[in-house]
């Protein structure tokens, strides 16, 4: 099929091939930097930012509980402010972040994790604001709560009622039996001022040595209390009424000191380190582990992307290479079969042209050298046939004519040769080479036509002087021998002529036909 394409037909076929193979090359190169692109900019718009965000998070989470810890533990505003800034620059802005980058994560799990984070921060946000609320107020330690509420305004009536009993003693004569009543008194008093600084020391350091000295002065005070109560005659009327009232306020803190105990031992004694401890750090660490379970993912996903990044990069790079050596390969290979289709047909042209040429200049030289024998043998019989003068010299003439005819074929004939070798030096130019071969046939036919006009000149002129030589009889029998072998030289080269004229219709045909 190829082969019996025209020469412009087979050149265009060429440049549609490499222009496909070209087409290929530039949209596979495509399709392998988008995959790059897609992998790149998924590591640097996604897997990167979301990591740094919940990273962000876990620092502001970390940075609003130091902020609470120091508001609890001194009370200074700027912890608050610390507290509120770690919020609004840290902690929701990078959850509105996460929660834009969700809609583009590809791992379900992270925005499984995600809702989690969202839950948990409404609550961690409710916990962080009530322990702050209550750290720097009395409710915050129940225990002291009671002892200043409580135990402190009847501690200060004990305090008072005794040492006015005591004052009112001292005004008394110092009898025995006042004395050993001083001594109660002062006993009184005296545990009763100790007792309380225990309490004071237990419920600021928890220390169970402090409890345990209460309870020795406690029961002390009681037994002195109980020995006091038994002299209550020996008292005057003002001191009975400083007992009764201090015997009223006592009975009322005697149960206050075992429930302040139980309270400072037990985990409600300061209820924001209770509720930070039980709500706000488990809380935090539930956000914490989804954050790091988030970040872990994440990582994950970055180095496979890095991974297909750099395979997509490497196999880019072996496609470009494979198209560049497969496109090398086939534009020679291209190259070298429509040259070879096209040379083949133009040999085949040059050659029927060369074969061509040769013969029409073998019966040109067979036409001259007839010629010259015709005109040696005209000379010859011209003595024997001087009777017959007229048509002798006429045929004297023609046999010039002829042999004039002979040359000027003889010359086209070299001039035919010239045009075939031209044609054979500019096969190199396609274009040029076929106008030149189809001008050249088109001389050479006419070349053709003229050799065989004279041939049928000749073969008129061999008829003519074989008349001539009948009507001449004995005398002209020469004469019509040499006829006779004009008459076959013309048609020998009639019939070459004709085998030149249907090789150059071959050859024009060829040349047309590429």
């Amino acid at each position: 099929m190829f082969k019996n394409m025209k020469l412009r037909t087979k050149i265009a076929a060429g440049y549609v091939a490499i222009t496909l193979i070209l087409v290929g090359a530039v949209v596979t190169t495509l399709v392998q930097v988008n995959k790059t692109t897609e992998i790149t900019n998924r590591l640097v718009d996604l897997r990167a930012p979301t990591a740094q965000t919940s990273l962000g998070m876990l620092n502001g989470i970390n940075h609003s509980l130091a902020a609470l810890r120091g508001w609890m533990i001194l009370g200074k505003d700027k912890f608050r402010q610390e507290r509120a800034k770690s919020w609004s620059e840290d902690i929701d802005v990078a959850f509105q972040e996460l929660e834009r980058l969700s809609l583009n994560w590809t791992d379900p799990a992270n925005v499984e994790r995600l809702a989690v984070i969202k839950g948990k921060l409404g609550q961690f946000r409710q916990y962080q604001q009530e322990i702050e609320d209550i750290s720097q107020t009395i409710d915050n330690t129940p225990a002291t709560k009671i002892l200043f509420e409580q135990a402190a305004p009847q501690a200060v009536i004990l305090a008072s009622r005794i040492t006015k009993m005591i004052d009112l003693e001292a005004k008394l004569d110092a009898t025995a039996e006042r004395k050993a009543l001083l001594g109660m008194m002062a006993d009184v008093r005296g545990t009763t001022g100790l007792a309380l600084a225990n309490i004071r020391a237990f419920l600021l350091s928890g220390d169970e040595k402090f409890k345990s000295k209460f309870e020795t002065l406690w029961t002390k005070n009681t037994r002195r209390f109980a020995d006091l109560s038994a002299q209550v005659d020996l008292l005057t009327p003002a001191q009975r009424e400083a007992f009764e009232t201090f015997s009223k306020a006592r009975k009322i803190f005697d149960p206050l000191p075992p429930k302040m105990f139980e309270i400072r031992g037990s985990d409600e004694w300061n209820l924001a380190n209770r509720w930070l401890g039980t709500k706000a750090a488990p809380t935090a660490f539930a956000i914490k582990e989804s954050l790091d379970g988030m970040i872990t993912s994440q990582k994950q996903l970055l180095a496979d992307d890095m991974v297909k990044g750099k395979n997509a990069t490497a196999t880019l790079t072996a496609i470009e290479w494979s198209l560049l050596i497969g496109g090398v390969l086939a534009s020679v290979l291209l190259g070298v079969f429509i040259t070879r289709s096209i040379v083949k047909p133009i040999n085949r042209i040059v050659e029927g042209l060369t074969a061509g040429a040769e013969q029409t200049a073998s019966a040109a030289g067979q036409i001259s050298s007839s010629s010259q024998s015709l005109a040696r043998g005209t000379s010859e019989q011209a003595a024997a046939i001087e009777e017959t003068t007229s048509s002798v010299e006429e045929m004297a003439s023609m046999t010039k004519q002829n042999a004039g005819n002979a040359t000027e074929a003889k010359g086209l004939a070299d001039i035919a040769r010239s045009s075939a070798e031209k044609g054979t030096n500019a096969m190199g130019k396609m274009s040029q080479a076929i106008e030149d071969i189809k001008k050249s046939s088109d001389e050479t036919a006419k070349i053709v036509k003229t050799i065989d006009e004279i041939a049928f000149q000749t073969n008129l002129l061999a008829l003519n002087a074989a008349v001539e030589a009948a009507r001449a009889g004995d005398a002209g029998k020469g004469f019509a021998v040499v006829a006779e072998e004009v008459r076959n030289l013309s048609q020998r080269s009639a019939e070459a002529a004709r085998n030149t004229a249907d090789m150059i219709e071959g050859a024009v045909k060829n040349a047309d036909n590429g």
